[in-house]
């Protein structure tokens, strides 16, 4: 899951902090949370894996990822079908997918709910740190997305020409 946000640009998965968390949670659970950690295999190989949390009726999906030698087979889908199912069997009829509102969540969601991340800086350096990614964060995302149109229209082209 690191190598995929990172490749994704999400540095904070980077934070040992991240991990420390799920160890420390899943060892001390709460009466009335539980963690569930489920693994897809194939063949004995894990190819898929998700973190979630079920509290009052409602399971969480928190964290999914999987193996990219899998990719074809789409083993997140088939995790989330398999956690689907066993959520229907223990009377759990509610699967959130939590934001962001990512394009296969909305293909498998029957509803959805607006959400927004607020930043509260504690100190002036973190004042300035959110007044320069505020206006930098949308820049350099856009510059993504077009950079990654380039490579797709070129990846096209090349595919076509031979």
């Amino acid at each position: 899951k690191r190598a995929a946000l990172v490749q994704a640009g999400v540095w904070n998965a980077l934070d040992d902090r991240f991990e420390a968390f799920f160890a420390d949670y899943c060892g001390t659970q709460a009466a009335d949370m539980r963690a569930v950690v489920a693994t897809l295999f194939s063949g004995g190989t894990p190819v898929a894996r998700e973190i979630g949390f079920i509290h009052k009726g409602h399971y969480i999906a928190h964290v999914g990822s999987f193996d990219p030698a899998y990719a074809s087979c789409a083993p997140g889908t088939l995790q989330i079908d398999d956690t689907i199912k066993a959520c229907f069997e223990e009377g759990i009829h509610t699967y959130d997918l939590l934001a962001p509102a990512d394009d296969y969540k909305r293909a498998l969601g029957t509803a959805s709910i607006p959400v927004r991340d607020w930043v509260l800086p504690r100190t002036a350096r973190g004042v300035l740190y959110c007044r320069v990614a505020e206006g930098l964060v949308p820049c350099l995302k856009r510059l993504r997305d077009w950079v990654d149109g380039i490579a797709k229209r070129w990846q096209r082209r090349r595919a076509t020409a031979g």
